[in-house]
């Protein structure tokens, strides 16, 4: 929604947004109130008028309570496309900058809803990590690429070569922040758009990480390419079928060798498990493989600094793919010997259920992911590393159906806990004749 009404300059911005989180919190039964109210909030947002957190707490339980956010992303995103379609039949200069100016503040009100919890200034870089901008239709369907073909086109609009002055096409010069918002709702596509916009996509996205952009606009990048890890890896061997060639691949890999030279964000663990996730999806394809290692980010995701920045940061999720990195690479390939890859993935996998005394969200939505690579791994673990993990995952299982008796924050959470306690028990079945009788099992493998 681009909002009608004109706030007062005089207006206690703060103030309001206060009033207006106590009201959203009276209308989590009445959808229509709620909608509207936290547009108007949204909207403050947009505008940079609220300083800090008012009333967060109110807030975050008040978002809990209501689920996700996906009526409002689809409300702002088709806000954006109907203004983007009106500039196309409009010759009139005003009409049409008022226009461009709507499609903006649609496009930064997709981004104010990237928090889960609470709304945000857009440009807050934790949304860059922390957010989530995939929607769905009012029916649960989730959208077709077709649908991102608008902006796409936008996108790339605004991303010139490095030579030009302005945009082809408009009268617009670039603009980083509507290109970084732009870049953060084409990442809730999780995936690479279209056939038919495919490759405009990647050479703008290889244009944003260009060590000559600023931070956010490559930040972004990197986060709509790692959200679309998994498209990418696998239309790789069919690449011009898909709108791509080897050629544009290749600029892909070589600007994805930059992104971990460029100085650290704030938020250096989100930032690195976002690239491992991407790099995790990319080795699982032998022609990705071969594009890594020649760029250097083989090289760079077996270094003992990664490892040891992995290793002691507190999530889990960064273990789990540097895990599967080193699974899927070939230690001949490289200058280290298998040994030591499978001392470091048991180290990866033993610390990241290190946590299981202190779940967080983050963490119970990561156990699928661990739970899956633990799996594949079990075969190069040693009998007393099974004992050892089967204590472990017994010791996370309890934890879990505690916290699912204490109804642990609110519904969501417990939705999450509902789902991974299937997957941590059944790999859990599977461990506990380590921990039940390590000695029988060693007799019975012949040991």
């Amino acid at each position: 929604m681009v909002p009608l009404v004109q706030w007062s300059p005089t207006m206690d911005a703060s103030t309001a947004y206060g009033r207006l989180v106590d009201n959203l919190a009276t209308c989590v039964g009445r959808p229509e109130l709620f909608v509207t109210c936290g547009k108007a909030m949204a909207h403050l947002h947009v505008h940079s008028a609220v300083s800090g957190f008012p009333n967060y707490s109110k807030e975050y339980k008040t978002w809990c309570s209501w689920g996700d956010k996906s009526h409002f992303i689809r409300d702002a995103f088709t806000d954006a496309h109907r203004h983007h379609d009106q500039l196309k039949n409009l010759g009139n200069e005003g009409d049409r900058l008022k226009l461009q100016a709507n499609a903006r503040a649609a496009l930064r009100t997709v981004v104010v809803y990237g928090w889960e919890t609470c709304l945000s200034h857009p440009n807050e870089e934790e949304l860059i990590w922390y957010g989530d901008l995939r929607w769905h239709h009012a029916n649960g369907k989730t959208p077709s690429y077709e649908e991102f073909d608008w902006l796409i086109d936008y996108l790339v609009d605004r991303v010139p070569d490095e030579t030009d002055d302005k945009t082809e096409g408009s009268s617009e010069k670039p603009d980083d922040e509507t290109v970084g918002d732009a870049l953060l709702a084409l990442s809730g596509m999780h995936g690479l758009g279209s056939p038919t916009k495919r490759s405009s996509y990647v050479k703008a996205l290889v244009r944003c990480m260009a060590p000559t952009r600023p931070s956010r606009v490559r930040h972004a990048a990197l986060r709509a390419v790692s959200d679309a890890g998994e498209d990418l890896a696998s239309i790789a061997n069919d690449s011009m079928s898909q709108g791509l060639d080897a050629t544009l691949l290749d600029e892909l890999s070589r600007a994805l060798s930059h992104q971990n030279s460029i100085p650290s964000s704030d938020f250096v663990d989100k930032r690195t498990c976002c690239y491992l996730q991407l790099i995790s999806a990319l080795t699982k394809n032998d022609e990705w493989c071969k594009r890594l290692t020649s760029d250097g980010l083989v090289e760079w995701c077996i270094s003992s600094s990664l490892y040891d920045t992995v290793l002691a940061s507190s999530m889990v999720l960064d273990k789990v793919f540097l895990t599967g990195i080193l699974l899927h690479i070939n230690p001949s390939g490289t200058d280290i010997s298998p040994n030591p890859v499978q001392e470091k993935k048991w180290m990866l996998v033993n610390s990241a259920w290190a946590h299981r005394h202190s779940f967080n969200k983050e963490r119970i939505e990561a156990l699928p992911a661990l739970v899956a690579v633990t799996r594949q791994n079990l075969p190069d673990f040693t009998r007393a590393e099974l004992a050892d993990l089967a204590s472990a995952v017994h010791e996370a299982l309890q934890s879990l159906k505690d916290r699912r008796r204490r109804g642990w924050l609110g519904r969501i959470n417990v939705l999450l806990i509902d789902a991974a306690l299937p997957i941590v028990q059944e790999l859990y079945d599977e461990l506990s004749p380590y921990a039940e009788h390590p000695s029988a099992s060693q007799h019975n493998n012949g040991s």
